[in-house]
């Protein structure tokens, strides 16, 4: 189950030999938005999860052709060919391609061995071919790594097991999001995801298609994962028609999230839960939270096309305008993971093959079938 969203970018490389590494073209601005933040799997690795912002501000047209991340003689990430190809687009676009006044993204997802010793800087190695001399050239970038411990957060949910879909991977649609706003790109739903209620033969609904109260997990009450201060609360949107997606004014962005709460865990740290029923929070701004206390129901209202609970973790108060940061879960069963959806029957398939455990203190990989018991 997918919401919509805004804006997606994406591009992401390998390594090449002979560039020029000195003569750079004047024009192109490369930045890494959000330096990365050891962030804890259920696969049992550590993942490093960053973007590199590239500008054409000149009148060319360039393409990225790999990547290189390394420490010394430490290769952490090496793309190209298909890897590579598999990973790129721009704006508006499925091409590898940066033409003249574009802006693309580069997604990294670098995963280690929880054992290993980071450093505190990696290299990055862009290579990238200009159209007009057919040449190629290599940029350096230095990325930070942060050495932060991630959010932690209690379930949001209870009644039932939900699919989790959209969960933080590199080709999450969630991953994949870049809102532009005031002239900034923004990447709140960078480790997002979203919850849908399952029944125990893995349906996500019973009967009609367009009627949300056939929806399993319609409902559904909503718990406060952390403690913290209220900072906004929007609870007046009507629900969506499923499967619809209804459009979204763009003077009224904020409606994307459909009703919605916000949570002030500590400076730097909100917690955002979206498509909640309408009217379904008694919480106003400036209430204080606990951690399990009610906060709303889950529902189908804003960029949502049935009812599901959409949970992220960001910098700052606004949905939009914020980046999401690594968080994970105090506890949680996976029951198996997702291979494959029936709408037509509201059936999800799972594999369950020797997967069943709890994990404690990480976070959700790809789609999957999970309870908070």
């Amino acid at each position: 189950m997918k919401t919509k969203h805004l804006i997606i970018f994406v591009v992401v490389m390998g390594f090449l030999a002979g560039c020029n590494k000195d003569n750079l073209p004047a024009g192109l601005e490369w930045t890494v938005p959000e330096n990365p933040s050891t962030f804890p799997l259920m696969n049992d690795k550590v993942a490093l999860v960053y973007e590199v912002m590239v500008k054409n501000s000149s009148i060319d047209t360039y393409t990225v052709e790999s990547t290189n991340v390394k420490d010394g003689s430490t290769v952490y990430l090496d793309l190209t060919g298909s890897g590579l190809s598999d990973n790129i687009s721009v704006w508006h676009s499925s091409l590898k391609t940066i033409g003249a006044g574009e802006t693309g993204f580069i997604y990294l997802w670098i995963e280690v061995s929880p054992d290993l010793s980071l450093p505190e800087t990696m290299s990055q190695i862009i290579q990238f071919s200009r159209t007009s001399d057919g040449k190629l050239y290599e940029k350096t970038l230095k990325v930070t790594i942060d050495k932060k411990t991630p959010v932690v957060l209690s379930y949001p949910l209870n009644a039932r097991r939900y699919a989790v879909v959209g969960a933080p991977s590199n080709t999450s649609y969630h991953r994949r999001t870049v809102n532009y706003l005031d002239e900034k790109f923004w990447t709140s739903d960078r480790y997002a995801m979203d919850f849908i209620g399952l029944d125990n033969g893995n349906r996500y609904r019973q009967g009609r298609q367009d009627l949300n109260l056939d929806y399993y997990g319609y409902q559904d009450i909503v718990y406060s994962a952390t403690a913290g201060t209220v900072v906004s609360v929007i609870d007046t949107i009507a629900e969506n028609v499923p499967p619809k997606v209804p459009e979204i004014d763009a003077s009224a962005l904020y409606r994307s999230g459909g009703n919605q709460l916000v949570v002030k865990v500590s400076e730097g740290v909100y917690v955002f839960y979206g498509h909640l029923t309408r009217a379904s929070s008694t919480l106003k701004a400036g209430d204080k939270v606990e951690v399990g206390q009610p906060v709303g129901r889950l529902g189908n209202s804003g960029n949502s096309d049935a009812p599901q609970l959409h949970l992220q973790v960001m910098d700052g108060p606004d949905p939009l305008r914020s980046h999401g940061i690594p968080w994970v879960f105090n506890k949680f069963t996976l029951h198996g993971n997702i291979t494959g959806y029936d709408h037509t029957d509201g059936l999800i398939n799972v594999n369950y093959l020797n997967i069943q455990r709890q994990i404690s203190g990480k976070n959700i990989v790809g789609d999957a079938v999970v309870g908070f018991d």
